[in-house]
């Protein structure tokens, strides 16, 4: 391979590697919003669930 097919191999490798980390680290932090949201919710219910025993 010429030295130029090389610099662009390693150079589409790295970008593809980044591109693929950024994704699942962008996924990684929704779940954890999504999931914040779920016990927001839960501590909501557990709330009106004690003031409507009072």
């Amino acid at each position: 391979m010429s030295k130029a097919a090389k610099l662009t191999f390693c150079i589409t490798a790295i970008l593809t590697l980044g591109t693929v980390a950024g994704v699942h680290y962008i996924q990684y932090q929704e779940k954890e919003r999504l999931y914040a949201g779920v016990l927001r919710d839960e501590a909501r219910k557990a709330i009106r669930k004690e003031d409507q025993k009072e």
